[in-house]
């Protein structure tokens, strides 16, 4: 899965987990739903803690189908003879929070009133577990109560933060060079300075180019393809890269040129290595804006049908995307993982975009290669967000004992930007209304 081409296909879960994040949840595919086939019998855990954040909710599921369908009603563990709880093991007395089944969904258990608490950063947590539940692979007809440990152990990272200015292509600066400029203007400047000159002054008077230290000098290595990188501060504008132009990638691991509209951002943070496992990535959006229209994905389109676009199925539910996670040790540009690669088709919207960095323990980054191998994506370059499969486990794994699923940490940045696109966009409200008629046509 390309993630600068093709839309992700992301779990019910993790989709309700990402549009919930606004009301003080978690982003990405950090929730457990049913899957059709055949599994062990043993429970699976999903919890994620986020330094600086109260608790969040603990799933817990049954890897078995329910006889009569799903039925989030349907208790399947007796919790007044269960417990489950989180313990932070890096104080003296431990600290503890409870947590307790929800009456309105019985996958989901969340912290007791009377413990909550926020997870600090540095902590070292253990979630400990007695379950007692039905095991039976015919329940609710059949019934076979079993008594289960679970348990697990994270931490959360010690130090993490995104620098306030990203390092940006100058195409993603300037509404003219979003676009790109003709090719008979391209090689008159390139060979008259007097030219160059004028196009520089033309630029300027559009939108300042000095403003951000750009120079004629910057503007001729721009022209010849170069890539010409500027600072970018926290809360600033910026604009979506339409210019198809090839030029030369500057990763030389990829000798084939690229589109100007798939340069990339560079972000810098600020990390403990002794801790880092990898990243969890994904960006929120302003539903009342509008959805870009991809380039590539346009250009793919119109070998078939330029005219058509399809409004219903550009259409995405809530207002956060989830590209993914890239490990510790995955490849990438000289400095990762101190040094971040952003393609500029990562942001589909346009608007206030606010793209969210989830310092995670490694073991959270070798389950997700295991359980759901799609979300693997690189930050590292090759790209900024393409799908690294070579990375994936070729074996499942958990480090809940007694159980399966995750037990993870992460520590949270973010970097808002208010993205501007000078063309191809539609609507979200139209994208919205087309998706509901659609619904409605496949009603009848």
């Amino acid at each position: 899965m390309n993630m600068n081409s093709e839309r992700a296909w992301i779990p019910k879960a993790a989709l309700a987990a990402s549009v919930a994040l606004l009301g003080g949840c978690l982003l990405g595919p950090w929730d457990l739903t049913p899957q059709d086939k055949t599994a062990k019998v043993q429970l699976e855990v999903a919890l994620m803690l986020v330094q600086g954040r109260p608790f969040d909710t603990l799933w817990i599921e049954r890897p078995l189908t329910f006889a009569n369908g799903y039925d989030s009603s349907v208790a399947f563990i007796d919790s007044a003879s269960s417990s489950a709880l989180v313990i932070r093991t890096d104080v003296s007395p431990p600290e503890s929070v409870s947590y307790r089944m929800s009456p309105a969904n019985t996958r989901v258990w969340i912290p007791d009133s009377g413990s909550r608490d926020t997870v600090r950063q540095g902590g070292r947590y253990r979630f400990y577990a007695v379950l007692n539940w039905d095991a039976a692979r015919e329940y609710p007809q059949q019934h076979e109560m079993r008594l289960d440990s679970l348990s697990a152990e994270t931490y959360v990272q010690r130090h993490y933060a995104i620098r306030d200015t990203a390092w940006v292509p100058i195409e993603s600066l300037h509404p003219a060079l979003s676009l790109g400029l003709p090719d008979n203007l391209t090689s008159l400047a390139l060979a008259d300075t007097a030219v160059l000159g004028s196009l520089y002054d033309s630029l300027e008077g559009i939108r300042s180019l000095s403003a951000h230290g750009l120079t004629k000098a910057d503007l001729r290595r721009y022209l010849e393809g170069g890539l010409v990188l500027r600072p970018l501060a926290k809360g600033d504008t910026a604009f979506y890269i339409f210019d198809p132009t090839k030029v030369a990638d500057p990763n030389p691991a990829n000798p084939d040129p690229i589109s100007r509209y798939s340069r990339q951002w560079k972000f810098l943070q600020d990390l403990d290595k002794r801790d880092f496992g990898g990243l969890s990535v994904s960006y929120s959006y302003d539903t009342a804006r509008a959805r870009i229209l991809d380039p590539l994905t346009q250009a793919l389109q119109g070998l078939f049908d330029r005219e058509k676009v399809d409004t219903a199925r550009l259409y995405q539910r809530g207002n956060t995307r989830f590209l993914g996670v890239t490990g510790k040790a995955d490849p990438g540009v000289a400095g990762y993982p101190d040094t971040l690669a952003w393609g500029n088709r990562n942001l589909n919207y346009t608007g206030r975009d606010a793209i969210y960095f989830y310092a995670i323990d490694s073991l959270y980054v070798e389950y997700q290669r295991g359980f759901n191998p799609s979300f693997t994506i690189s930050l590292g370059g090759d790209g900024g967000g393409n799908n690294r499969r070579a990375v994936n486990n070729a074996v499942h794994y958990s480090n809940i004992q007694g159980g399966d699923g995750y037990f993870a940490a992460a520590a949270l940045d973010s970097f808002v930007v208010h993205l501007i696109a000078v063309k191809d966009t539609i609507p979200i409200p139209i994208l919205h209304a087309a998706s509901i008629e659609r619904d409605k046509r496949r009603g009848d």
